[in-house]
């Protein structure tokens, strides 16, 4: 299953699916802006801390979520090393070490933002997201193109899947050279795909003459005032605490 099907998934099925958006938007959201606004120590380990907290609320698997922070990790531990190791050109290249305070600085900010984004992807599906944004005034075309990108890239994500499966199955990934041609393969079979499945969609809308209105559902539930006191108390809480043993905002 790839990330997209993934994450769909799990905010569809999640503890806190039958919850009010806003509650839910609200705690996700004061997480990942205390996360990018607050100093870094201690606001990363306490944003992580409530992600893990919320995730076991949710019944959120844990292992699915690390699977899914893998991919931001990955840019994460790039950006570390872009921004405390400098080669210089010559002959050989020298390597120096700059600040590992930057780096660390970096790393805490985005692995604690990032979580609390998986957070909120897991929790709040993404028809239920575009719908409360159309109530917010949100240009229809915006959501609509939006909802179609995004049901297109987990499609197009799915089959990929599926094809590699089929190559692996034939042998396609022994050694090097028969990897690189497999890969190719797979590559070209996505696009081709991805074009004769837009062509098929743009088909079947025309035939159902369509009118470019994309009607989503809202989910109708009503909040909790027991969770969004608890959640502003804890949000007010985590802000005391880092504007205290950090010195100050960002």
């Amino acid at each position: 299953m790839s990330a997209i099907s993934t994450i769909d998934t799990l905010a569809h099925t999640n503890r806190w699916s039958t919850r009010h958006l806003g509650e839910r938007l609200w705690w996700s959201g004061g997480l990942l802006i205390a996360a990018v606004t607050l100093p870094v120590w201690p606001t990363a380990p306490l944003v992580l801390g409530a992600v893990a907290v919320s995730c076991r609320l949710a019944a959120l698997p844990p292992g699915e979520v690390l699977r899914i922070l893998r991919a931001p990790a990955g840019f994460v531990a790039t950006g570390v090393v872009v921004s405390t190791v400098s080669i210089q050109p010559g002959w050989p290249p020298t390597v120096g070490l700059g600040d590992p305070r930057a780096g660390l600085t970096l790393a805490g900010r985005a692995i604690a933002a990032g979580a609390a984004a998986v957070l909120l992807a897991c929790t709040v599906p993404l028809p239920a997201l575009l719908a409360r944004a159309r109530r917010w005034r949100v240009p229809a075309s915006v959501c609509e193109l939006a909802m179609l990108m995004y049901r297109m890239v987990a499609v197009g994500l799915e089959r990929a899947r599926w094809q590699r499966l089929a190559q692996e199955s034939r042998g396609g990934y022994l050694g090097v050279r028969r990897s690189v041609r497999s890969i190719g393969a797979l590559a070209a079979a996505a696009f081709v795909g991805s074009i004769g499945q837009a062509e098929r969609l743009a088909t079947g809308l025309a035939a159902r003459n369509f009118d470019g209105t994309v009607h989503l559902l809202d989910d109708g539930c009503r909040p909790s005032p027991t969770f969004v006191v608890g959640s502003s108390v804890a949000l007010g809480v985590l802000v005391a605490v880092a504007v205290a043993v950090g010195g100050g905002w960002l």
